[in-house]
């Protein structure tokens, strides 16, 4: 099985990477040429690509008062390996915390979290009228499907 990680070396490619090293296979890496790949990730195939923007210190977003469902990449990589190895046709899976959080708070908590120092222009874009104000997943099957399996 050939699978492709774009972002090898960013936040949720190293995490979708160590699992699916856990589980003993060897992911195609797709990285900036200008990023220093760790040595941990070396023994695998690595395709250079740049696909970067500018960098910014501002960040447009709406009044982020919407809600959504939001998981810690560790877990959805862990999810979504797994449910890709157990060989079984489970049919679609939500992979979700089942729990809404405001995109607003969601925003700040990971420039507080990394000490990024991005200011937010709150209210730039309009709320989307194709989209309701709150909307997170159902995560019932993703429950049971996992504890039908061993999730390692």
């Amino acid at each position: 099985m050939k699978i492709a990680v774009t972002g090898a070396t960013g936040f949720i490619g190293q995490h979708v990477v160590a699992e699916m090293e856990q589980r003993s296979l060897s992911p195609i890496l797709m990285c900036q040429p200008s990023v220093e790949i760790p040595a941990s990730v070396l023994k695998h195939s690595i395709v250079l690509m740049d696909l970067r923007e500018p960098p910014v210190n501002t960040f447009n977003m709406s009044g982020g008062e919407q809600l959504r469902d939001y998981l810690p990449v560790t877990e959805v990589a862990r999810y979504l390996v797994h449910l890709a190895m157990t060989n079984k046709n489970n049919g679609i899976v939500n992979i979700c915390s089942g729990k809404p959080v405001s995109v607003r708070k969601l925003v700040e908590n990971w420039i507080k979290e990394n000490g990024w120092t991005i200011a937010l222009n709150l209210g730039y874009y309009p709320y989307p009228d194709y989209e309701p104000m709150a909307f997170w997943g159902c995560a019932d099957k993703l429950s049971i499907v996992i504890e039908g399996t061993a999730l390692r």
